[in-house]
Formats: C-alpha cells, sequence, structure tokens
C-alpha cells in the first residue's frame, strides 16, 4: 500500500484528539480570565475572535476550567518543545483547532458514505460518477475536467 492512500489516511485521521487526550486527558481551557487577570491570558487576547468562538463552540474552552498557567504545568512536562505558558497555550489552541477539522472532516466522509448507500453505491465517488452520467457526461472526470476542476 502506497504512502499516500486511503487506508493510510484513516489511520492517522484522529491524531490530534489521542495526542490531545494523551497531554491534557479531560481538562479544558477556561473560556474567560478569571479573577486574576493576569500576563497568561495575553496570547489568548490577541488571538483572532473566530478561533476564540470555534474553541468555546467545540467545548475545547469552557467556564471554570483551567487557567493557562495550570494548563500549561500539564502541558510542558508532556510535549516537547513547549518549555513557556504562551508555548504551551499556542500547542494546546492549534491541537484543539486541528481536531475541530479532523471531526469535520469524518462527519463529511459519513454523510458522503450513507448517501452513496442510501442510493445503491458502494462508494460516494461512483454516486456521483452515475450523477454525472445521468447529466450526459462520460464520468465524474470528464465533468470536473468541463467545469475546469483539475
Amino acid at each position: 500500500m502506497a504512502f499516500g492512500d486511503r487506508h493510510w489516511k484513516i489511520e492517522v485521521e484522529f491524531y490530534a484528539l489521542d495526542e490531545l487526550d494523551r497531554v491534557v486527558g479531560s481538562e479544558r481551557l477556561a473560556s474567560s480570565p478569571g479573577p486574576r487577570n493576569g500576563p497568561e491570558w495575553d496570547g489568548l487576547r490577541l488571538m483572532n475572535p473566530r478561533k476564540l468562538h470555534r474553541l468555546r463552540g467545540a467545548r475545547w474552552m469552557v467556564p471554570g476550567a483551567m487557567q493557562p498557567d495550570q494548563l500549561a504545568e500539564v502541558i510542558v512536562p508532556r510535549v516537547a518543545d513547549v518549555e513557556s505558558i504562551d508555548d504551551a497555550i499556542e500547542w494546546y489552541v492549534k491541537m484543539c483547532l486541528i481536531a475541530i477539522d479532523e471531526a469535520r472532516t469524518a462527519a463529511g466522509r459519513r454523510r458522503r458514505g450513507k448517501l452513496a448507500q442510501r442510493n445503491g453505491h458502494p462508494t460516494y465517488y461512483a454516486y456521483r460518477d452515475e450523477q454525472a452520467r445521468q447529466q450526459g457526461h462520460e464520468s465524474l472526470w470528464h465533468l470536473r475536467k468541463e467545469r475546469g476542476w483539475q
């Protein structure tokens, strides 16, 4: 099996979620500064509000959870090249955003697979190929080529 095969991608699909579970377990980052509004919150204050909204929506940042300095105490000894509070929070945010994207990708894959099965096809691409033929094209590849999607 080649390096880029579909099966290889499935094996590493939830890398970020596994890594987060290994390092922080069920701990989460607090969603707002606590009473000690210290310098450990500076990195989060400067972060893009859309990223913060995604983290809160996916419940990676919740009220009453660990403060950044507390979470950093958990992350720093377990992750190489993470030596400060800012590095730890940057690592946590990056891994959480990757986990969110991985979950969304997997959900889309499941949704497309169910759609294909409901219509009697083994894969989503076989379903799309049949749809392209019904529209008068030779195959899905020819449809994509005609629309310039290559």
